[in-house]
């Protein structure tokens, strides 16, 4: 709970807007810079592939490698 003078601080520090916009905005400015306005702009990505298309065949072999089943094979004898 607020005592009565924190309540009246705060009561005087709201009430002019124009005021606590500035503060507002100082502190931004001091905490982020001022090219707080500019959002990065995200990396495209790629499309994905149309039906009916392949995939190159690098990419069937990685995806192949990566999914098989398979065992270690042993040095040829001999």
């Amino acid at each position: 709970m607020l005592t009565t003078d924190q309540r009246a601080f705060a009561d005087l520090v709201c009430a002019d807007p124009d005021w606590v916009s500035a503060e507002f905005e100082a502190i931004i400015d001091a905490s982020f810079g001022a090219n707080h306005d500019r959002v990065p702009v995200p990396r495209p990505r790629p499309l994905p592939a149309a039906a009916g298309h392949r995939e190159p065949a690098v990419m069937r072999g990685v995806w192949r490698a990566r999914c098989a089943r398979s065992r270690q094979r042993s040095p040829p004898a001999g």
